[in-house]
């Protein structure tokens, strides 16, 4: 039984390495690729979803939090303009709040 959980995580994992050591020696020829390699194995994890629903609500929500997170962060700056301090609170108290608000199942 334990083996069919297991199968799908390290199926995950193996394929994200295998891609970020691929990028890794590709970064060493081309260093522009060295800034994109993230955003390269974004495609790798999604496609190892276990359905095309679990992926299409990922990304779905990833584009939301997205948005929702520049538009806190465009207020953060507006409100508190060169303020260092005021910036680094509103961050730990929206991290807290993300972290909050995703323990509950229906978020």
């Amino acid at each position: 039984r334990a083996r069919r959980f297991l199968k799908y995580p390290f199926r995950l994992a193996l394929a994200s390495h295998i891609a970020a050591i691929g990028l890794i020696a590709v970064g060493q020829e081309l260093p522009f690729v060295k800034r994109y390699a993230v955003w390269a194995l974004l495609p790798c994890i999604l496609c190892f979803l276990p359905t095309t629903g679990a992926g299409l609500q990922k990304s779905a929500r990833r584009f939301v939090g997205t948005l929702f997170g520049s538009a806190v962060a465009l207020g953060c700056v507006y409100w508190n303009p060169r303020n260092p301090p005021a910036l680094l609170l509103e961050l730990f108290i929206v991290t807290f709040a993300g972290k909050y608000a995703s323990t509950f199942p229906s978020i």
